[in-house]
């Protein structure tokens, strides 16, 4: 009964869809499969929203495969795009089913609805016989009726049937009409448009793109990524709003989340592709971004960016683009609306990445401009309360002296002739008053007009105006003069009103916290508030604020009283209407320029950079990325701060963190990884490719990879010289580098040392340079040569130190340094006051104390940071620490090198002497002005203005000595003034250090020639006049006292310096100095002691003279002995040498049985009987020592202890250098000719001790040259 009720009657149950017919009669296994199916397809048909949902899929499907084979034909670039949608549908991957079925797992017999052919017209034939082979497989064909329900079906269940059949139908042969499927929030029409080519679940319409569902809340776990076909094209981001930190969209590298601020209205050239993505969590209502609408000129014709194959030559120049023709290129500068950040080209200069915006003006008919123009007068009467300008309201000079008054102006004498020779005045104006420089041109150095406390000389730009504050001062010398000068009062400002606004003094100013009115608005008479209005300015700063912010920054002015005034204004008003008519423009190509990074993870790119995702924005937690270059290639960190030691990024397998390599470049020969913790973040990274560099010709050169090296033994020409394509050996020059390190060079040296590039093809430029000739009648040239002072101040250790502390050239440090100090350790430190010192390291416990001018310093960031030390420092330790260094910094000097030095404040000058000069124009020895000009300071404060100001606010500083030398050349065509300044900078000699044109031998100095000399010496030094020259012309002191030839023979002992100073060149003239060693009658020397072996009491000390060898001694004077040393604080302490003294016979005279000690020994090192040992032996020596010894002949030495540190502390025997433990030579007797000991700046260990033999039995001669670690 089945089969015959299936083989009659018409195909009525698929009437609907007319297609299906019954080939042959069903089985059991037939309905039984059928009454499955139809069950399955019954309960679908209960849930009418998901019935909905797969038509709505039928019809966007074949919407969106239409579009595709579309998108394919007009760009075929999009082929493996749709191969991989391609593959999704093959395995499944049907989008959107997961969000039908709620997250349900996908039924086994889900794969009926899925499309085995593509959705093209041509593809339809074949999704046909598809779907005929599936019924067929059912026993289910056209034209045939079957009943396929059983008994238990509803009577309803064939118009079931009839209605899923024909979706599924629909579906697979894509035969329906095209209908808008129902999104999320404000609906989206369908479009034609191919701008955009949107991957996942974005929205694209027209011109714009949109994030699912907008305006309405996208989904989560969502992304797309969108494709913009024409590029570069600028977008704007026109609204969004999404979940902070985690639901992005990231245009060009840069991630963009949040409310939007600064975000929604800018606008962005793109080059690359745009990707959103939305975590599981939070939603909001998304973001809109929009083509903007290309710029045009008043031709109306659009003007777009050329993609880089449109780009012209680099050496070709374009017109503006308000000029070009219709369908030609042109220059973007802003113009007609065009952006200056496309960067789709490259300028002349080749400069990576491009920076030339390149624009192409569409073709079509420009528009025409028609403007009718209409002009309407008005007649305006305003009364206002004014004075007109009188002359006597305007400010005015008062002068005393040799320059003269023109109106407004004063100016030097016979203006605009040439000035006199000693001239001066004073000039005065109300305070504050405003002054212009309406020509000015003096003799440099020396005719000075001071302003405001500062001296200006030479040429001064005309038209700089400045805020007077004192009153001005002119003087000139009795040589060179110039051509003078003129500085005008400005006029005071004024409003609509015509009242005069006027600066007020500080005496006159409101209360800080008193609000006025600005002056435009201000009654006659009234105070009011300038800078912003009626021309006064913003620099007065006459006033203070409410916060008494120093120095003040209130800008307060006072309006005069007057009478009133008629003002009759006419205005015309013109009106324009223009019309426009024109054509719209051509569409241009799509972009297809090379992109330099490969990124797969979290960061971004921009250009040529790759950056830190969210960068310039922190990065976030556990974020990771890898990045790829051509191999190899050179970029450049310009930024770089993350998590030291966590956050790490590897470059050729190095790993960086912290702040390690910002602003260094480097040749990348691996990809680049980084990633981030879980923990703390940074500020993020910018890494950038390096532009290629190139020679004269501008071609670029670009490192070859390993696998273009030619043979090492082939010879290669420089950049400079090779052919454009071929490959050249780089040295340095046409900026490549040396440390490329790609290929092999002729002894195959591992690893590659051979730097080879290849010069990029293209046609090479040539550049003319045209010489012009011309003659002036006056000619002057400045010279200035200057060798600068590096590092901190090399003279002689400015510091006194009591307790353990140690000095170290001009710094000093805590014990032990760079080892560990230990508690219960406490030092005092002087210098001369004030100083400024720099902290170079401090690393303490919270409880061990440095003091610094009576204030605690401690806590990081005090490394670097500097002072002005005022009075003692002090130190002291309850537990360890790594230890602190402090240096005394070098004095600041000016271009004529000599050193400026803060003076005491018994040397400040008294405030009414006047204003000092600038340490700049300021003479050798005298006292200056430190402005922060010449490396001064602002902040020593060390003497009193002229006001008593207190504390003290003036810097003053006082000029050492040097030599300058001026030549002047006079030709009868021309006048050639030529000015050399030469300087000669600090040197050292042994103990000696000097400047100028003397010279040091051994321990002697000698003056020569014409010229200036300064020498120094240790504090204490005694030095013996040995030959004095002429008292003519020249001028010799000690210690600021002028000798006479009379002193030869002479002793001294040096306490500041040493000076010489000719105006001839007198070589038959010269003085000579020695050092003296110190010695008393019985014939024993005395040396200072050093700061660590000063006594605890001197109560039981004797004058040198009485004291027993080896015993200290006060230093008084006697013994040549120095009594302001000041080494043991406040004394002056000696050691008297070891030895035998002289004896006195009954006849009084003086019978030498002197026997002085073996042992001759220059530096640091002490003596101890018949021994010689290191400095401080048995406890550890200090850095940076050096000792010299000297022996009779044939002198025999044992070691008796040695310790050193390795390779670096090192005692030389006979030239040959031992350091170490020295276990292989204690007890060793050696033959010695030649000893020596040196030390460098680090660590030190308990030193050794040499003693003399009575023979040389056994002795060992040390050979010579060789250096022996031990």
């Amino acid at each position: 009964m089945a089969n015959s009720r299936a083989n009659s009657g018409p195909a009525s149950d698929f009437g609907a869809c007319g297609m299906f017919t019954v080939e042959s009669p069903l089985t059991a296994d037939h309905r039984a499969c059928a009454d499955l199916f139809a069950l399955y397809m019954y309960n679908l048909y209960r849930r009418k929203e998901l019935t909905n949902m797969w038509s709505t899929l039928c019809k966007s499907y074949e919407r969106g495969m239409d579009a595709y084979a579309e998108l394919l034909h007009r760009n075929p670039a999009l082929k493996p795009m749709l191969e991989s949608i391609a593959a999704q549908l093959k395995r499944g991957s049907v989008v959107g089913y997961d969000k039908a079925t709620g997250g349900r797992v996908k039924p086994v017999d889900a794969d009926i609805f899925k499309s085995k052919a593509g959705s093209t017209r041509q593809g339809r034939a074949r999704a046909t016989a598809t779907m005929a082979i599936s019924m067929k497989s059912m026993n289910l064909t056209v034209g045939e009726k079957t009943e396929i329900l059983g008994s238990k079906i509803p009577r309803h269940a064939p118009a079931i049937m009839r209605r899923l059949a024909c979706v599924s139908l629909l579906w697979l042969t894509a035969s329906s009409e095209p209908h808008s499927p129902k999104l999320r929030g404000r609906p989206k029409q369908s479009s034609t448009s191919i701008t955009w080519a949107v991957e996942g679940d974005c929205i694209a319409e027209g011109a714009c793109v949109s994030s699912p569902g907008y305006p309405g809340s996208y989904a989560n776990d969502d992304g797309c990524t969108i494709t913009l076909l024409q590029r570069p094209s600028v977008v704007r981001i026109l609204a969004f709003s999404t979940e902070a930190r985690y639901d992005r969209l990231v245009i060009e590298g840069r991630a963009f989340s949040g409310s939007g601020e600064g975000v929604i209205g800018t606008s962005f050239p793109i080059w690359s592709e745009i990707s959103w993505t939305s975590d599981d969590s939070v939603a909001s209502t998304g973001w809109e971004l929009c083509i903007e609408e290309p710029p045009s000129c008043e031709d109306g014709l659009q003007l777009r960016p050329v993609p880089v194959s449109d780009c012209p030559a680099v050496s070709e120049l374009l017109g503006s683009c308000d000029a070009a023709q219709p369908g030609e290129l042109c220059e973007g500068d802003g113009s007609c609306g065009t952006r200056t950040d496309i960067n789709n080209c490259y300028d002349a200069q080749y400069s990576y990445p491009a920076s030339r915006d390149v624009y192409q003006k569409a073709t079509g008919t420009s528009r025409t401009v028609t403007t009718t123009l209409s002009s309407v007068t008005s007649m305006t009467s305003t009364t206002l309360t004014a004075t007109l300008g009188a002359a006597s309201g305007q400010p005015s000079w008062s002068v005393w002296g040799d320059c003269q008054l023109a109106g407004a102006c004063v100016r030097s004498s016979n203006y605009p002739g040439e000035y006199g020779g000693d001239e001066q005045c004073t000039m005065a104006a109300p305070l504050p008053s405003v002054v212009t420089f309406a020509a000015f041109s003096t003799e440099i150095g020396y005719d000075q007009v001071t302003l405001n406390g500062a001296s200006y000389s030479g040429q001064t730009p005309e038209g700089k105006t400045m805020v007077v504050w004192t009153n001005i001062s002119w003087i000139s010398d009795e040589s060179v003069s110039g051509g003078g000068w003129e500085l005008c009062l400005d006029p005071l400002p004024s409003c609509a009103d015509g009242l005069l606004l006027a600066p007020v003094a500080a005496k006159d100013c409101p209360d800080p916290s008193e609000p006025l009115r600005l002056c435009d608005s201000a009654e006659p008479g009234e105070l009011c508030e300038g800078g912003a209005s009626c021309g006064t300015r913003e620099d007065i700063n006459n006033c203070y604020d409410r916060f008494y912010s120093h120095p003040p920054s209130r800008d307060v002015y006072r309006k005069t009283a007057g009478t009133t005034r008629t003002l009759t204004t006419t205005t015309t008003t013109v009106k324009t209407q223009t019309t426009y008519t024109g054509t719209r423009p051509l569409v241009f190509g799509s972009y297809s320029g090379p992109v330099p990074w490969v990124v797969d993870g979290d960061c971004g790119t921009f250009g040529a950079c790759a950056e830190s995702p969210n960068f310039p924005q922190p990065y976030g937690n556990r974020q990771s990325c890898t990045l790829s270059l051509p191999q190899p290639s050179v970029v450049r960190v310009t930024f770089f701060s993350t998590e030291d030691g966590f956050d790490e990024m590897y470059v050729n397998g190095d790993a960086y963190s912290g702040q390690s390599i910002a602003g260094t470049k480097m040749v990348v020969w691996t990809n680049i990884t980084w990633a981030s913790d879980d923990s703390v973040t940074g500020d993020g990274w910018q890494l950038c490719v390096e532009a290629p560099p190139y020679c004269s010709d501008g071609l670029g050169l670009v490192p070859v990879a390993v696998s273009e090296c030619l043979l090492p033994s082939d010879v290669l020409p420089s950049c400079a010289e090779a052919a454009p394509g071929g490959l050249c050996e780089a040295n340095g020059d046409c900026g490549t580098r040396t440390d490329v390190n790609n290929c092999y060079d002729s002894a195959y040296t591992y690893p590659a040392s051979r730097d080879v590039y290849r010069k990029l093809s293209g046609t090479t430029s040539t550049t003319l340079t045209a010489t012009t000739s011309s003659e002036t009648t006056q000619t002057s040239t400045v010279t200035v040569t200057v060798t600068q002072i590096t590092g901190f101040w090399e003279g002689p250790a400015p510091w006194t130190v009591e307790g353990p502390c140690r000095v170290h050239g001009a710094c000093v440090e805590s014990p032990r340094f760079p080892l560990p100090y230990s508690s219960g350790e406490a030092c005092s430190l002087s210098l001369p006051r004030p100083s400024v010192v720099q902290v170079t390291a401090f690393s303490a416990e919270d409880e061990d104390l440095l003091t610094i001018n009576g204030e605690a310093v401690l806590g990081e960031g005090l490394e670097g940071k500097v002072f002005t030390v005022w009075s003692n420092i002090s130190w002291s330790s309850s537990g360890t620490g790594k230890g602190w260094q402090i240096c005394f910094e070098e004095p600041p000097s000016c271009a004529d090198g000599l050193p400026l030095t803060p003076v005491p404040v018994s040397d400040c000058p008294a405030p009414a002497l006047g204003p000092l000069p600038g340490c700049g124009s300021a003479n050798g020895g005298e006292l200056c002005l430190g402005d922060g000009q010449c490396g001064t300071r602002d902040d020593i404060n060390n003497c009193y203005d002229a006001a008593f100001t207190y504390p003290p606010s003036l810097d003053v500083y006082r000029k050492g000595r040097g030599t300058t030398k001026t030549s002047t050349t006079v030709s009868s065509a021309t006048q050639t003034t030529s000015v050399t300044l030469t300087t000669t900078h600090w040197y050292e000699e042994g103990p000696w250090r000097l400047v100028g044109s003397c010279t040091v031998t051994a321990d002697c100095a000698k003056t020569s020639g014409d010229g200036m000399c300064t020498f120094t010496l240790p504090r204490g030094t005694p030095v013996k006049v040995t030959h004095a020259g002429s008292a003519n012309s020249e001028i010799f002191s000690i210690n600021g006292v002028e000798l006479t030839p009379s002193s030869i023979g002479e002793t001294f002992v040096v306490d500041t310096e040493i000076s010489w100073k000719s105006d001839q060149d007198r070589t038959e003239s010269w003085w000579e100095v020695c050092i003296e060693t110190p010695s008393c009658s019985d014939g024993l020397g005395v040396l200072p002691v050093d700061s660590a072996e000063c006594p605890a009491s001197t109560a039981d000390l004797l004058s040198c003279g009485a004291a027993q060898p080896g015993d200290l001694c006060l230093g008084d004077g006697e013994c040549l002995t120095y009594s302001g040393l000041n080494n043991c604080p406040p004394n002056a302490i000696y050691i008297k040498e070891v030895g035998t003294t002289l004896t006195v016979s009954s006849t009084t005279s003086l019978t030498a049985t002197f026997t002085p000690s073996a042992w001759q020994v220059t530096g640091p090192c002490t003596l101890s009987g018949t021994c010689v040992q290191s400095p401080n032996y048995p406890e550890p020596y200090g850095p940076n020592e050096r000792c010299e010894f000297s022996l009779p002949p044939n002198s025999v030495v044992t070691i008796v202890d040695f310790a050193t540190e390795l390779n670096y502390d090192r005692l030389s025997i006979n030239g040959r250098d031992y350091s170490g433990p020295g276990h292989a030579i204690v007890g060793k007797p050696f033959l010695v000719e030649s000893l020596s000991w040196r030390t460098d700046e680090s660590r030190s260990d308990r030193g050794w001790q040499l003693c003399l033999q009575e023979s040389r039995s056994g002795a060992e001669e040390a050979p010579k040259g060789a250096l022996r670690l031990i």
